[in-house]
Order: structure tokens, then sequence, then C-alpha cells
């Protein structure tokens, strides 16, 4: 996978699902590049979290300072079940 922003431009992405209290993966993706057999709708980042937490699943993410309209919505939700911090 190749991103053209980092300084070290490739890298691997995986996604995994698991319990961190037990320790155990109960799902594992790597990502292998875009397929183009099927067209999918695009999850938004908010999107996905708010479906998550309906689950009571949590999501680790930086939130970054360049993207600030993504941010202030995310901590938003994110304060109320009190999975976000603002040391801000």
């Amino acid at each position: 996978m190749l991103m053209k922003s980092q300084s070290g431009k490739y890298g691997i992405k995986v996604w995994v699902a698991a319990d961190v209290e037990h320790r155990y993966t109960y799902n594992y993706h790597g990502y292998a590049g875009k397929i183009y057999d099927h067209p999918e709708k695009k999850r938004q980042d908010f999107e996905l979290i708010e479906d998550l937490l309906k689950h009571k699943l949590t999501l680790t993410r930086t939130l970054r300072k360049n993207k600030p309209w993504r941010q202030r919505a995310i901590r938003k939700t994110l304060y109320k079940c009190e999975v976000c911090r603002n040391d801000a």
C-alpha cells in the first residue's frame, strides 16, 4: 500500500476485532488494495464510530489538528459516552 503523504511511503493496513481484556482476536483483515468488482457505499468516520458505539464497541483513533471539523463532531459523541478525554 502506497502512502504518499508519509515519510516512509509504504505500509500495511490491518483491521483487527479483539477483546482487550481477555487478549482474544475475534476477526482479522489485512487490506490488500481497492476492490473494483462492486461499488460500495463509503462509510464516513463519524458514521462508523456512532455505529460501533451503538453496539457497545469502541474505536481507537488519532484526532488530527488539521481536520478540526471532524475532531469536534467525533469528540462530542465520544465525550457523551465517556470514551474520549479532552486534555486540550
